[in-house]
């Protein structure tokens, strides 16, 4: 079916829009707790 395979790529591209921003933050935590 096609409309699956459509929305499996826009569920893929919303995770990607979502889990970037996460993990900057997760990445800024580590540094400050590190730096700290």
């Amino acid at each position: 079916c096609i409309t699956r395979v459509v929305l499996k790529m826009v569920g893929e591209h919303f995770n990607s829009i979502i889990l970037i921003p996460f993990l900057n933050e997760f990445n800024k935590i580590l540094r400050f707790i590190i730096n700290y």
